[in-house]
């Protein structure tokens, strides 16, 4: 089996050129795989889920009957105590021959056929186990991935990493995995140009060294508080709630922010959420976050008090032309705040409005009038100083039965 690698568009290179441009920036370019594989640091020295190694690379010649060359990039991993076990190190791929992927081939053609800008795309080779060491201890598994990635001056140049296990079985596929811990994992040096081929052909080539860690699943979110501020809340006001998570949050798939009971209007911003509340209440603020490994959910209480907003009711109405109706509108504030009404019609030609006063603690008399034939909307405005609510009526004047 074959490692099939996306490659750019074809350029005014000659293949054997494009072939001088490859190997030796394999071995020297393998300086950090990716997701799972990080550049070695002191912090990494000693730790039992890590083990340190190298990508190894070489170009093998195959020319055809058609004395077209038909070379291929055979690529693996060596653990660091594996080479250090052998003088040359390159013995040491005879010796640990198991831990060259059984797909670990980069062909020409696979090359050739995979130009197409559109289809740059990662792939990856079969699983290895890597030991820890000689005397055995918890291997680590992962997997050599690879894409043709040209220079920045649209050179043939191949990329190169390594992933642990655990990268592959927590993302759907491999383009995810890398986009989910590349930003992380990829550092260094890691391409192979073409311009470094040519002088060794046939030579094992490694890398710098790197430091594969274990990586396991990712875990389900976990909210680990929710605080409020201003707490307690007053009405018209806002209060930003803002969560703490911990647990697999880099990619989360969903936020959904809630209050019980239900809020007048907010801004949502994933981890945080700005309510505002027309009413005094006891409110239960909740959030739910989940992602492909489960959810989470925390409520915790919220205390808002203030003004409250005022309510008025509204009804519909049918009258004749020239006719007059004198309804009694209800507008109560629970704080028992006077009230500001204003009210008007959304199409004076139709019907119109008038209030025998603009100032109540409890109903008021709206006189609506028709005017001729045709709808017209009756909006209600109630303010106590603090807070404005709007409501509105129907109106529909019919033709008059008997003159006026």
């Amino acid at each position: 089996m074959r490692l099939h690698i996306w490659t750019a568009p074809r350029e005014d290179t000659t293949l054997t050129q494009v072939l001088l441009v490859g190997l030796a920036a394999l071995l020297v370019a393998f300086l950090s795989a990716t997701l799972g594989v990080r550049a070695q640091t002191s912090g990494d020295e000693g730790r039992d889920d890590a083990i340190e190694g190298r990508v190894i690379a070489r170009v093998q010649d195959r020319t055809g009957t058609d004395g077209v060359d038909h070379y291929r990039i055979e690529f693996g991993f060596l653990p660091q105590w594996a080479m250090d076990e052998h003088d040359p190190w390159s013995e040491a791929v005879t010796t640990f021959s198991d831990l060259l992927p059984r797909a670990r081939y980069l062909t020409k053609a696979t090359i050739d056929a995979r130009r197409d800008a559109d289809n740059r795309r990662w792939l990856r080779s079969s699983p290895i186990s890597v030991p820890a060491s000689s005397a055995g201890g918890d291997a680590l598994s992962g997997r050599v991935i690879a894409r043709y990635n040209p220079d920045s001056r649209g050179r043939l140049r191949i990329e190169f990493g390594f992933l642990p296990e655990g990268a592959f079985t927590s993302t759907a596929n491999t383009q995810e995995a890398v986009e989910q811990y590349g930003e992380q994992f990829l550092t260094g040096q890691r391409y192979l140009s073409a311009s470094k081929i040519a002088d060794r052909r046939g030579d094992w080539l490694h890398s710098s060294p790197i430091t594969v860690t274990r990586l396991g699943p990712e875990p389900a979110p976990v909210i680990d508080s929710i605080s409020c501020s201003p707490s307690p809340a007053e009405t018209n006001r806002g209060v930003t709630c803002t969560a703490r998570l911990s647990g697999g949050t880099p990619d989360l798939d969903s936020y959904s922010w809630s209050s019980d009971p239900s809020f007048g209007s907010g801004i949502n911003d994933r981890t945080s959420f700005t309510f505002l509340f027309s009413n005094r209440a006891q409110y239960t603020i909740s959030l739910t976050v989940s992602n492909v490994a489960g959810s989470s959910t925390r409520s915790v209480p919220l205390s808002v008090t203030g003004s409250d907003a005022p309510h008025c009711g509204n009804s519909d109405l049918s009258l004749e032309e020239g006719a007059s109706r004198t309804l009694i509108y209800f507008c109560s504030d629970p704080d028992g705040d006077m009230l500001t009404i204003t009210a008007r019609s959304s199409d004076t030609s139709v019907a119109t409005v008038a209030l025998s006063s603009s100032a109540y603690t409890h109903g008021m008399r709206v006189t609506v009038t028709g005017v001729s034939v045709g709808r017209a909307i009756i909006g209600l405005f109630a303010s106590d100083g603090h807070w404005e609510i709007a409501n509105s009526a129907s109106v529909e004047v019919v033709e008059a039965t008997t003159p006026p």
